[in-house]
């Protein structure tokens, strides 16, 4: 019976181990390539948005045309998303003079959830809820949430899922 225990103890350990080797050899990838890997979940640097058209909560038809001239801030939220939330706080922080500001928010217009994260905008945000399956979306490459972007006349300047991230680059780009 202790040798049956003392084997099964030996099995886990070294499975453990096998584990741990993988995982620290998985690291070190990760550390040499930056991070990233195809599995990224933000669109590149330089990549333009694609194709779309859909309404905002104005009734105003959006287009990916009109992002090519100038600046746009764009947040990418959805309801129950804890980290979204620390996104849609940091959006009230960001002027005027960093672009214009576009939030899409991936859900039901009707869903309380999704009014509540739309209520508490920034009222110079122009918001446009849709599904997260749809074209809308995958036109900006967005596969994470929260997702933030700089884009600039219609291409991705800067992705990332926190607003900090976004206000370094600013910072870094003007000085």
């Amino acid at each position: 019976m202790l040798s049956a225990i003392v084997a099964v103890v030996g099995i886990v350990l070294a499975g453990n181990v096998v584990l741990t080797l993988a995982l620290a050899r998985r690291m070190k990838e990760l550390e040499n390539s930056g991070g990233s890997r195809h599995g990224d979940p933000f669109p590149a640097r330089g990549t333009r948005v694609g194709r779309f058209a859909a309404v905002d909560l104005d009734g105003t038809t959006l287009t990916n045309q009109d992002l090519l001239e100038g600046v746009t801030f764009a947040a990418f939220l959805m309801p129950g998303c804890g980290p979204c939330e620390e996104v849609r706080s940091a959006l009230h922080g960001l002027s005027p003079q960093q672009g214009q500001l576009m939030v899409f928010v991936a859900g039901d217009a009707a869903n309380p959830e999704t009014q509540k994260i739309v209520g508490s905008l920034p009222d110079r945000a122009r918001v446009l809820v849709a599904s997260a399956a749809g074209d809308l979306f995958s036109a900006f490459g967005v596969t994470a949430f929260p997702t933030v972007m700089k884009l600039v006349n219609g291409v991705v300047e800067m992705a990332a899922s926190r607003v900090e991230a976004r206000q370094a680059h600013a910072a870094e780009v003007a000085g």
